[in-house]
């Protein structure tokens, strides 16, 4: 996959030049453009509808989803497909990765690999009929090769700005590994890590054994 050396935008206040930094917010993904000046939303959305692609939105940045990994798909899959009977008991819906969701604190849009509502689902309506999910109540990240710092730290601190937001759930593609963070009464998110296929994560009471998210997968 080509990754950029660069993301680079223009600065109005530079005589029209580009500034440029060579950190990405996720070094595993595509950046689509060379931008000449930061995207709005409008623009964004016009973006996705005429590619036909998936792309995050970074306060002006665009980049496009990098595909996955036959792992990255079996484990996302297997865990939507595990919890969703319990989930519907307890009247939440769990979502793919289809489903854009808005953090407004961050001025990201995003694609979790997994997204829980409970109760009535909420929405900010973008332009040319898109929309966003904003009370996600739990998601879940599939970590990927050079996505680990982005889903453990820059997508976790915003998440938690959604007031919806109380228990996170990241997955390993590359080992046997899960870790669930969980929001407490007093605010604060205490952090539980799973090695072993016997032990079994818990995901808004679901119970989920890493056996069964491991099954089909080769490691």
């Amino acid at each position: 996959m080509l990754k950029p050396k660069k993301w680079c935008k223009l600065s109005t206040t530079m005589g029209g030049s580009y500034r440029c930094k060579t950190q990405l917010p996720d070094e595993n993904v595509k950046y689509v453009m060379n931008l000449l000046e930061k995207l709005s939303t409008e623009d964004y959305i016009r973006l996705e509808d005429e590619t036909g692609m998936k792309h995050e939105y970074y306060d002006g940045w665009v980049v496009a989803m990098a595909g996955v990994t036959e792992e990255h798909d079996l484990i996302a899959s297997v865990i939507r497909n595990r919890l969703w009977n319990c989930l519907r008991e307890k009247g939440c819906r769990i979502y793919s990765s289809d489903i854009r969701v808005s953090v407004p604190e961050c001025n990201k849009f995003v694609y979790p690999d997994a997204t829980i509502i409970c109760g009535e689902s909420q929405r900010q309506t973008l332009p040319r009929g898109a929309y966003a999910l904003t009370n996600p109540v739990a998601i879940v990240e599939v970590l990927s090769e050079g996505t680990e710092k982005y889903d453990l730290e820059d997508k976790y601190n915003c998440y938690r700005a959604l007031p919806s937001f109380q228990e996170y759930l990241i997955v390993s593609s590359q080992k046997i590994q899960a870790e669930v963070r969980k929001k407490s009464a007093d605010g604060k998110w205490k952090t539980k890590t799973f090695q072993q296929l016997e032990h079994i994560v818990e995901l808004l009471g679901c119970p989920l054994s890493l056996k069964e998210i491991y099954e089909d997968v080769k490691l």
